[in-house]
């Protein structure tokens, strides 16, 4: 919503703002200096636990934003593009089945191991045969054509090419004990 001086501003907007104020500027120099300001930050922790050559939706492409058009006094669905984006994050499984927050052992959700790191994301990944990964096809790293952050050893978090959503791919050779991620993804790079 681009607003300008004099305008009325919509409370809806000003509370979506206060839902989604993670910010970040760019510096004024440097390889990224064209990069968009701004930042998305999401915490996310397994329903369940992750078997392995199974996937998972971490965050979908849907973002509320405000209305636009007929009524700017409301929020509507929009979507965001995970694409051209340096994340940065925590990663920690669980060493118990009820140490999420809430449940009955949750005093030792600090317990596990916190993997910490930072990479980017150009766009989609693709499986070896260069189609949406799916479960026994985990995705694949490829120069210019697909993209896929390791986490820990053969656990990827990458963008499903079919919905545009940020998933969690298992392909460890075990299962992971109801995983939890915490991360943050800077605006565009306009690298891509």
């Amino acid at each position: 919503m681009t607003l300008s001086a004099g305008s009325l501003v919509p409370a809806v907007l000003l509370n979506l703002l206060q839902d989604s104020n993670t910010g970040s500027r760019t510096s004024n120099a440097g390889f990224l200096s064209a990069m968009a300001a701004g930042m998305e930050h999401r915490v996310w922790q397994a329903t369940s636990d992750l078997t392995t050559g199974n996937l998972t939706i971490v965050a979908t492409n849907v973002i509320k934003v405000v209305d636009t058009g007929a009524d700017p006094m409301t929020l509507i669905n929009g979507t965001i593009d995970w694409s051209d984006r340096i994340f940065l994050g925590v990663y920690r499984p669980m060493g118990g089945a009820s140490q999420r927050p809430g449940d009955g052992d949750d005093i030792h959700f600090g317990n596990g191991t916190l993997t910490t790191w930072c990479d980017y994301l150009g766009g989609p990944g693709l499986d070896a045969g260069s189609a949406a990964p799916a479960a026994g096809s985990p995705p694949v790293r490829a120069s210019g054509t697909s993209w896929a952050i390791q986490l820990v050893t053969n656990l990827w978090l990458y963008i499903d090419p079919s919905d545009g959503s940020l998933k969690l791919y298992n392909d460890t050779g075990s299962t992971i004990r109801s995983p939890f991620l915490w991360f943050f993804a800077t605006g565009d790079t306009g690298k891509r």
